[in-house]
């Protein structure tokens, strides 16, 4: 394996588990048994690299989350990012908009919703 990778489990075995670090490089294996041991099997690995937009930040996708679900009518709503969220009926109708910021700790608490199926749709920074 390159400089910086290690392997944390599996060592011996027929797999593992390794922390890979921040260099490319390949993984060389070989199987060894009382018969002897065969030749060296080599797989290149790559490491995908970050993309950045115009203004030169990282892209990553928002995480958003929903719990409990299924709920009793009320339920939390939880974002990675800051942004305008909806909550909308199976009707496609918004049934409460919410802001989702640091001042709320990008938590918000929806309740008294009657029986049904609800999506969670949301913009941050702009995208959909």
């Amino acid at each position: 394996m390159p400089t910086g990778a290690s392997i944390t489990a599996g060592q011996g075995t027929t797999s593992l588990t390794c922390n890979w670090g921040a260099a490319a490089g390949s993984v060389t294996v070989r199987s060894v048994n009382a018969c002897g041991q065969s030749a060296a099997f080599s797989k290149a690995v790559t490491l995908a690299t970050c993309i950045e937009d115009e203004g030169g930040s990282l892209l990553r996708n928002p995480e958003l989350e929903a719990y409990p679900n299924p709920s009793t009518g009320s339920f939390m709503i939880r974002s990675s990012e800051a942004g305008s969220f909806y909550v909308m009926n199976s009707l496609g109708q918004v049934v409460e908009q919410v802001m989702m910021n640091a001042s709320n700790n990008f938590h918000h608490e929806i309740t008294g919703l009657s029986a049904g199926v609800y999506f969670i749709t949301g913009n941050v920074n702009g995208q959909p």
